[in-house]
């Protein structure tokens, strides 16, 4: 997939800094030599500019602003790749092939492969996304490497968007985006898909906290408050409602 991407879309560097046009001949000057601190500062702030497209947008619910977000992601060079970190999938199919588990919901998937390699293994999956860009480069991608997975443009917060129910929802690093207002609602919008026996799958990760702090897992809170039972790191025995819940760091 990343290679693919790159074809389509070719890898820019940092934002270049602005040069001015030179002037006539007759009122060129020499300038002085900028020196190692300017030229550093500089790449600095471009480096900086850059890493700010990594950003999700404000706001979670404008699907052009996560239209932008994902070109920006394919055009410097980053493709696929964030959105498959972690990706334990063998551990994934062995589990749900245990459990007898068989339609799965992923949600907020992004450029993420993940839907089609659990489709290739049996499974039937639904990959939900509020990005008409990053859905139509994943079937262009199918297309050409079957099978596909079906694929659905809505927003997760709306109920009559992939209703389910599922054996299996899986969200990776999107649920965590609603943590800064009230993650209730898009966490129960989520939650009332999943059947009465299923897996929750959620991973959350914390690239700001430092040792001695402890890293926070966004959405387990949630999962504690409503008596989930938890799965830390590893699956454990599925009774009726499982969060099987990743952190990573860094």
């Amino acid at each position: 997939m990343h290679d693919y991407l790159k074809g389509l879309f070719p890898k820019r560097g940092p934002p270049a800094r602005a040069t001015p046009a030179p002037a006539p001949p007759a009122e060129r000057q020499v300038a002085p030599p900028r020196g190692v601190a300017a030229d550093v500062a500089a790449d600095v702030a471009a480096m900086r500019e850059q890493m700010k497209r990594l950003l999700p947008p404000e706001d979670l619910h404008d699907a052009a602003a996560w239209d932008t977000y994902w070109s920006y992601q394919i055009q410097d060079g980053w493709g696929a790749a964030l959105c498959d970190f972690f990706c334990e999938d063998e551990q994934m199919i062995a589990t749900l092939r245990k459990n007898g588990l068989r339609t799965v919901l992923c949600v907020g998937s992004g450029l993420s492969l993940e839907p089609r390699r659990l489709t290739a293994a049996g499974f039937d999956v639904t990959a939900l996304d509020l990005s008409p860009f990053a859905l139509g480069l994943v079937e262009r991608y199918c297309a050409l490497h079957p099978p596909s997975p079906r694929l659905v443009v809505g927003d997760l917060t709306d109920p009559a968007v992939c209703p389910g129910p599922y054996d299996v929802i899986i969200e990776r690093r999107t649920l965590q985006l609603f943590a800064d207002s009230d993650p209730a609602p898009a966490m129960h919008a989520v939650a009332n898909r999943l059947a009465r026996r299923g897996i929750f799958f959620s991973h959350s990760h914390d690239g700001h906290t430092r040792p001695p702090a402890t890293p926070q897992h966004w959405t387990r809170p949630w999962f504690e408050e409503n008596g989930w039972d938890i799965w830390w790191g590893a699956p454990g025995t599925l009774r009726e409602r499982a969060a099987w819940l990743l952190l990573s760091t860094g």
